[in-house]
């Protein structure tokens, strides 16, 4: 969590302990209503568990999630959702909490409402009983809010894009939702896969989804390091649908290199590169001057980057890659032995200079992989 995030966590939590002790914020006219009858409701259950009356956690998490959607809805520009650790009712109020277009719902309400949502759902996907899209929308909304790994209720958000009850952009919003509290779950780029491929088969996909979409991936591996589910969604993206579009691929390239230069320790962003940097000597496979440049270039900037942490394994590992490429696709010759030769004794005087074993060790693996992987002998003294 950066610090603009926990910024924002700390200013939704202090709102909350405010809201509780005052009021809720401005709430609408119907969601006072809703409110009220919810707290109401509360005060008879609370009641009743004092009269050792047992309550239905089924009626008590319905009221919950309807309470949820409400806010939801009316509000219709929810920007975060999250879960405030609240463990007791003690104000015999509505878990759920609207501020400033974030909504959240207090711990001691999950149980009840995740229960609900459960039983309802899974019940409707054994043909149990019938859910019309007016509730399977929301409860499904909710319910992966809730709980992300919920395979079958993704299943059931394609069945309502299928049969044209639910639109592909708002599931797309609901996803994007999902990601920023959830930005590395697999099932969920599985379904934005689906919804791309679904809106494409329609001819109805445009470039604003297709930029929201790259947008989309490069925010969750921000949120979360090594978050290969995200890059490999981008790939996928990528090699659909830009492939053979050249300036793209260069544009592409650019953006993850300044992307790398604030995440130099996190590899999977080096991944996704490396493999943006094939497709790019494949289109340029008969243009080897093209290729001398750009490979040139990005040692350049991997050589400045070492110099300024030299202790990121990260770094030599991409440098790896860059040397390799060079091997295969153009070979190496004396400058290349003399500039890695170099490389190398700079790298020793740095470690000498200040002590560091680790640098030794990585240059010291560096050039065994040279040796052995490009069949060249690198003499450095240490």
């Amino acid at each position: 969590m950066d610090k603009n995030q926990f910024k924002k966590r700390l200013s939704l939590i202090t709102k909350t302990i405010d809201h509780h002790l005052i009021y809720r914020l401005s709430p609408t006219k119907s969601q006072s209503s809703n409110v009220n009858q919810s707290n109401q409701q509360n005060e008879i259950d609370q009641s009743n568990e004092h009269n050792n009356n047992p309550v239905d956690p089924d009626a008590r998490g319905e009221r919950i999630f309807k309470d949820f959607t409400t806010m939801f809805d009316e509000d219709g520009n929810i920007l975060e959702f999250d879960i405030i650790k609240v463990d007791d009712n003690l104000f015999n109020r509505s878990p759920v909490i609207l501020i400033d277009h974030h909504i959240a719902i207090e711990s001691w309400g999950l149980k009840p409402v995740y229960k609900f949502l459960y039983k309802q759902l899974l019940s409707h996907n054994k043909k149990e009983i019938v859910l019309n899209d007016g509730d399977l929308k929301p409860m499904s909304r909710l319910m992966l809010l809730l709980n992300s790994n919920a395979s079958f209720v993704w299943n059931i958000r394609k069945t309502l894009v299928q049969d044209g009850l639910l639109s592909v952009e708002e599931d797309l919003k609901v996803s994007e939702l999902i990601l920023k509290s959830k930005p590395k779950n697999p099932e969920n780029f599985v379904h934005r896969e689906w919804l791309i491929m679904f809106l494409s088969k329609q001819n109805k996909l445009t470039s604003e989804i297709l930029s929201q979409e790259l947008e989309v991936c490069l925010n969750a591996a921000h949120q979360y390091a090594s978050n290969y589910y995200a890059w490999n969604h981008r790939l996928y993206i990528v090699n659909k649908f830009f492939k053979d579009d050249l300036n793209f691929l260069l544009g592409e390239n650019e953006l993850i290199k300044r992307w790398i230069n604030n995440h130099i320790s996190d590899y999977s962003g080096y991944h996704y590169k490396q493999t943006i940097l094939s497709i790019i000597f494949n289109q340029f496979a008969n243009d080897k001057a093209k290729i001398v440049e750009l490979l040139n270039n990005e040692n350049l900037n991997s050589k400045k980057l070492i110099q300024i942490y030299p202790n990121q394994e990260a770094l030599f590992c991409h440098k790896r890659y860059l040397l390799k490429l060079k091997y295969l696709h153009i070979g190496l010759d004396e400058n290349d032995v003399k500039e890695e030769q170099e490389f190398a004794r700079q790298s020793f005087k740095t470690a000498r200079k200040f002590e560091n074993n680790w640098l030794i060790t990585l240059t010291n693996r560096y050039i065994r992989w040279i040796e052995y992987n490009c069949k060249i002998q690198i003499d450095v003294p240490q």
